[in-house]
C-alpha cells in the first residue's frame, strides 16, 4: 500500500540581517493529506490530518487531545480567525458515517473543537479554500467541489453568520486552489 507522508517546511527570517532559511518541520506527523494554519495567539502550527489534530511549536509535533473533533475528513478549508482567537475548519469530504461532502463549520481553540451553528451556509463541498480577511474582519470562502461539480461561489462568515457574496467579477471554477490575504 502506497501512503503519502506530508513534508512541511517553514521559512524563517533571522533578524536583523533578514537572512532566509528553510527548516523541515517534523518528523513525527502521520501520513495523510494535511491542511494547516498558524495560530497567532498561541504561536502554534495547527495541522488537521483526516481525524487528527496536531500542533507544533516549530520544533516538536504533538497530537492534540481534541474532544468533539469534526470527524475523519479530507480536504476541508482551514484558516485562523485572529479576532475570535480560533482556527476554523469548513466542510471537506467526510470518510465513514455519515459520509459525503460536508457544509459544517468548526472552531478549534487549542482545547476542543466546537461546531458553530448557521442559519444559512454554503453548500457541502471539499477542496475549498478559506482565508481570514483582516480588513473586513471576516472569513472568506471561494469555490471548491460539490456533488454537482466545481463551484465558483463566494461566501463570508462574520464570526456568527454566513452571507453569500455576488461580486461582479469572480474566478472561474477551480479545484485545489488557494486563497491568501494580502
Amino acid at each position: 500500500m502506497l501512503r503519502a507522508f506530508p513534508v512541511l517546511a517553514m521559512l524563517s527570517v533571522a533578524s536583523p540581517a533578514q537572512q532566509y532559511e528553510w527548516r523541515l518541520l517534523g518528523p513525527g506527523i502521520p501520513a495523510g493529506t494535511p491542511c494547516h494554519v498558524y495560530d497567532e495567539l498561541r504561536h502554534r502550527l495547527v495541522l488537521v490530518i483526516e481525524s487528527q489534530t496536531w500542533e507544533s511549536d516549530g520544533a516538536v509535533w504533538a497530537l492534540a487531545a481534541a474532544p468533539n473533533a469534526p470527524g475523519h475528513r479530507m480536504s476541508p478549508g482551514l484558516c485562523y480567525d485572529p479576532v475570535h482567537h480560533r482556527t476554523l475548519l469548513f466542510g471537506g469530504a467526510r470518510i465513514g458515517s455519515p459520509g459525503g461532502y460536508q457544509s459544517d463549520l468548526w472552531a478549534w481553540d487549542g482545547v476542543a473543537w466546537t461546531q458553530l451553528p448557521a442559519a444559512q451556509q454554503p453548500t457541502a463541498r471539499w477542496n475549498t479554500p478559506i482565508v481570514y480577511d483582516a480588513a473586513r474582519k471576516c472569513t472568506v470562502l471561494q469555490g471548491g467541489e460539490s456533488t454537482a461539480g466545481f463551484l465558483d461561489d463566494t461566501w463570508e462568515h462574520d464570526g456568527t453568520n454566513w452571507t453569500q457574496l455576488f461580486p461582479g467579477t469572480r474566478p472561474t471554477s477551480h479545484l485545489r486552489h488557494a486563497l491568501v490575504y494580502d
